[in-house]
């Protein structure tokens, strides 16, 4: 069924092309924070333990007036999508809108039941968080049991293909870390095994706990930052690069693009992401670069009503509980970085990133929006 919004993605893909300042068009990607906080304890997360919490009523009240010109709705931040009790809503709004419903998800509340309701009407892309190939990796990193995860995301996937919906897609995402680059090659047959068709591999990314440590009792594991990604895991990492591409070549197996070959490859000096935005802040050089996430959209709604620009970027171009998005997508503030990136430079507050291109949404959203883009640009 194709999206009934044409207007919209006319005047984006103009907006686009032109790089215009003020635009016509809404976001054709919307993520949203559905939920924040998660009781389970992958060792590298912020939020690992904590009571989760649902975005409320009232902020989603305000958010339906963008799902009718949306090609892409992430239930994405900090936090485990498929925990939300309200997960049927996203399903609902994905059907009802013809959207691709896309989420990160580590896969521990997926059940049979879960994934027929998932598949059911919807275009969907699932990105699972898999961070090992052994039972015991698994364990030391993700502290779940890891049989029953890849049970239930085999089973998804063999439906799907039942189904015969080919516009879904499922990948496996790999932080890659001193832990567990050795299992690459498992992982990738795992993968296989699985159905899974494509993968990516990102870096660990520090917050203030696992720079200090943080101890899985269970195994007697203590888990470091400095230890566990460095320049000498991200050298061993390109060193094996080319191996690893030739055997997910042979496997049929796509490495999509992620953030952890360019930090690899630029050997940033500044591993701490922190510190990366305050040395961005404070560079003299002006960073060549382009985004489309200021015309395309990409924006995160924070629970708290900020509307952030991205998923790589903490700055808040607005709160919808002061203004509707309407504003804030052409308030001064998105004004400001589309002028920055229309005379081809990386805005300060883009620093440390890498920029979103076309490749970097799923391709499911892609396959009729980017021909539409193409077709329609001015």
């Amino acid at each position: 069924m194709p999206k009934p919004d044409s207007i919209n993605i006319i005047n984006l893909a103009s907006d686009l092309a032109q790089k215009r300042i003020t635009v016509n068009s809404l976001p054709a990607i919307l993520y949203v924070e559905s939920v924040y906080g998660c009781p389970y304890s992958c060792i590298m997360c912020e939020v690992r333990e904590s009571k989760p919490h649902l975005i409320s009523d009232e902020l989603l009240k305000k958010l339906e007036p963008l799902y009718p010109h949306l090609y892409m709705l992430a239930i994405h931040g900090d936090g485990e999508p498929l925990l939300g009790k309200d997960i049927d809503y996203y399903i609902n709004v994905a059907q009802e809108n013809n959207i691709v419903l896309h989420m990160n998800s580590t896969g521990f509340f997926l059940n049979p039941d879960l994934a027929e309701r998932l598949l059911k009407g919807n275009k969907l892309s699932i990105r699972f968080s898999i961070h090992a190939s052994t039972d015991a990796t698994y364990a030391k990193i993700m502290g779940h049991d890891f049989e029953m995860v890849k049970k239930n995301i085999k089973y998804i996937v063999e439906r799907n293909a039942v189904i015969g919906d080919k516009d879904n897609e499922f990948w496996f995402s790999y932080i890659v870390m001193k832990e567990n680059i050795a299992e690459i090659p498992d992982f990738l047959h795992l993968a296989s095994q699985l159905g899974i068709k494509q993968v990516r591999f990102m870096r660990l990314v520090p917050n203030r706990y696992t720079i200090r440590g943080v101890l899985r009792k269970k195994e007697n594991f203590k888990f470091y930052y400095n230890e566990q990604f460095n320049n000498k895991i991200k050298e061993d990492f390109l060193k094996k690069l080319p191996e690893i591409k030739n055997l997910a070549k042979n496997l049929g197996i796509s490495i999509e693009p992620g953030d952890l070959e360019p930090a690899c490859s630029n050997m940033h000096l500044f591993d701490n992401v922190l510190v990366e935005k305050i040395w961005g802040k404070l560079s003299p050089i002006r960073h060549k670069g382009f985004c489309i996430a200021p015309w395309v959209g990409g924006c995160i709604i924070k629970q708290s009503g900020d509307v952030v620009l991205c998923c790589s970027a903490s700055y808040s171009i607005g709160n919808l509980f002061q203004n509707n998005f309407n504003e804030i997508w052409n308030s001064s503030k998105i004004q400001s970085i589309r002028r920055k990136f229309r005379l081809g430079y990386l805005p300060k507050v883009c620093d440390s990133c890498q920029a979103v291109i076309l490749e970097s949404y799923p391709k499911t959203v892609f396959r009729e929006f980017k021909d539409k883009l193409i077709q329609n640009r001015i």
